[in-house]
């Protein structure tokens, strides 16, 4: 519980008066420390982390407006917030929230075992079966979500240090219109595991159609150089070239990199 606590402050410190140009490394680097050696603990379910977005408002310096503002993503930290937006899909955040600014980590993908599952509401669906929460919708889960809190039964537990680390891919977040606020839009706020990127399309791997944008993982990942093996995605890599506003996430992160 006091290494789960810590993790959280640490990433709450690093962030304070920090734009998006540093932001994007502060939570790749939290990201990859998250995914390779921490597993998320809910109850009597172990689950790691192997696709996430982070999401975090504060007034001055960080003003994301596709966060969701919801109380429990500020007040709280280290906890699990239901969506209450697309209730009928919908998805959790683990929580980064410090009472002065808002922080969620949208779980897109998980492995539980041998079992990758992918998509914030197939993420969401499988947490309910595993721990036997017949109704899925937004006011159960999460009140179900607040006993567990109130018995310490949420939290990251460290993962196996036998167990492979893996490289981390980076691209945009998924789903959002540029319209609502295209300074955020297309930062690099999107993390992936390589072993769960090239997992086999099998029973081992359940809705694998909801791993998207592929090839944009790829060609971003291997324009920042945090995994430079995808240069044959020569197609997709002039798409992101051409695009001026990527470019610029792009070149502030090869800029301030000392990867």
């Amino acid at each position: 519980m006091e290494q789960s606590k810590k993790w959280f402050e640490n990433l709450q410190s690093r962030l304070v008066g920090k734009e998006v140009k540093d932001v994007q490394h502060i939570f790749y680097e939290s990201a990859k420390d998250l995914m390779n050696n921490f597993i998320l603990k809910i109850d009597s379910l172990e689950i790691e982390l192997t696709e996430i977005e982070f999401y975090y408002f504060e007034c001055q310096y960080h003003a994301d407006l596709y966060v969701h503002l919801d109380k429990l993503q500020k007040v709280t930290s280290g906890y699990l917030y239901v969506h209450k937006k697309a209730e009928g899909r919908g998805g959790i955040d683990l929580t980064f929230g410090n009472n002065r600014f808002f922080g969620g980590i949208l779980l897109r993908g998980i492995k539980d075992s041998d079992t990758f599952v992918s998509g914030p509401s197939k993420v969401k669906e499988y947490i309910s079966e595993k721990l036997k929460i017949e109704d899925k919708n937004h006011k159960e889960l999460q009140e179900f979500f607040g006993k567990l809190r109130g018995q310490d039964k949420i939290y990251l537990k460290k993962r196996d240090k036998s167990k492979e680390k893996y490289d981390l891919l980076h691209s945009v977040r998924v789903g959002l219109n540029a319209e609502v606020d295209e300074t955020f839009c297309k930062a690099l706020y999107r993390f992936v595991r390589l072993d769960y990127l090239e997992a086999k399309n099998d029973e081992n791997f359940t809705t694998y159609n909801n791993l998207k944008d592929r090839s944009k993982l790829k060609a971003i990942s291997y324009l920042t150089k945090v995994c430079d093996k995808f240069a044959n995605e020569k197609a997709t890599i002039d798409q992101v070239k051409n695009d001026e506003l990527l470019r610029k996430y792009i070149e502030g992160w090869n800029q301030n990199s000392n990867l």
